[in-house]
């Protein structure tokens, strides 16, 4: 399992030598519980401006729309404006615009409804 995830870290990493721009992404994320309506009322980790990590591999998006069928009651979706990430879509389809972004990736945000 190891080498697997170095080998996927390893091809991160060409891909983002070869990145000179960044991007506006999004994911969908299934929180434990469900969020309060009010904005003011959210925890300050999801407050706009805060500083999010992400420990693990995390597929996103850059169409908003690609997400609508895979969101439930429980998520919410990041926009994340980064220069990081692979590539994974597939070029003969406009529905299929999805990167991998890099495990232990900081990305200042927030919540977006």
């Amino acid at each position: 399992m190891r080498s697997q995830v170095q080998r996927v870290d390893r091809a991160i990493q060409t891909a983002e030598r070869f990145n000179d721009r960044a991007h506006i992404l999004y994911c969908a994320v299934t929180l434990p519980h469900t969020l309060p309506q009010e904005a003011v009322k959210l925890p300050s980790t999801l407050q706009p401006g805060s500083r999010l990590d992400f420990d693990r591999h995390t597929m996103a998006t850059h169409a908003l729309h690609e997400l609508d069928p895979t969101v439930g009651e429980r998520d919410v979706v990041f926009e994340i404006e980064t220069g990081r990430g692979m590539y994974m879509g597939r070029s003969d389809t406009v529905d299929d615009t999805a990167p991998l972004l890099p495990r232990g990736d900081a990305v200042r945000g927030g919540l977006g409804r």
